[in-house]
């Protein structure tokens, strides 16, 4: 692998050398646990089956997931990592939890924009970064995902749990929402909280629910005709 790396570097072309980056990603790919472990039991590699993928400190300049479209978890911490454009982000639907600490990253639109495209991400961790004041951007971007039956959109970012305020200021500054519309939306997120997604989806248990405590959510909206017996 070293030759391989030092003979491009002095002898390839300007296309090959370009290619480095990419040669030393595929390398470390392909000794990670998830991969050597996959392609001793089963003697093939199906990308499909990879749930983890851990490449820490691997030192990897560029990184692409094409065809890992079942990655739960992707480790990417303490590399030298600057962009997550061309990187296949947008085909994990699975992905829930990213760690990109301490990398290289200098581009906070660059960041959102991949973010985006992840709707099952709720642990991110974006610290030791070139990115600064990067929380209510990252936040607004990932306020669509799907979350957890009582949180929807990220739910940790840096260790840190993102709180419905913050999520209702993402919205405001940067999709420009209305303070009525904010409102509205802290009820919803203050009913998945107590009750959950997956109860509230029931109308069974709408019209039967008789307590509902939302005291001391900050409210400044509440529509309570779904719970007739409330």
């Amino acid at each position: 692998y070293e030759d391989r790396i030092a003979w491009t570097q002095q002898y390839g072309s300007k296309e090959q050398r370009a290619r480095i980056p990419m040669l030393v990603y595929d390398y470390f790919f392909s000794k990670t646990p998830e991969v050597v472990a996959m392609r001793t039991r089963a003697g093939f590699f199906d990308p499909s089956f990879i749930r983890v993928l851990d490449l820490g400190g691997a030192g990897i300049e560029v990184f692409n997931v094409y065809g890992l479209m079942f990655l739960e978890e992707l480790y990417l911490n303490d590399n030298r990592i600057q962009k997550l454009a061309h990187t296949a982000l947008a085909m994990c639907d699975t992905l829930m939890v990213l760690d990109l600490s301490r990398n290289e990253l200098n581009s906070t639109d660059d960041v959102a924009s991949a973010l985006q495209h992840l709707p099952a991400i709720y642990d991110l961790y974006l610290s030791g970064n070139h990115i600064r004041s990067y929380r209510e951007r990252v936040i607004a971007a990932t306020i669509h995902a799907r979350g957890e039956n009582q949180h929807v959109g990220l739910r940790y970012l840096d260790d840190q749990a993102v709180t419905i305020d913050e999520q209702l200021a993402a919205l405001k500054s940067v999709h420009r929402r209305s303070l009525a519309d904010t409102e509205k939306h802290r009820w919803r997120l203050v009913l998945y909280k107590k009750l959950g997604r997956a109860q509230l989806a029931r109308a069974d248990f709408r019209s039967s629910l008789r307590v509902l405590d939302a005291s001391r959510c900050n409210l400044a909206h509440a529509d309570v005709s779904q719970f007739p017996a409330l």
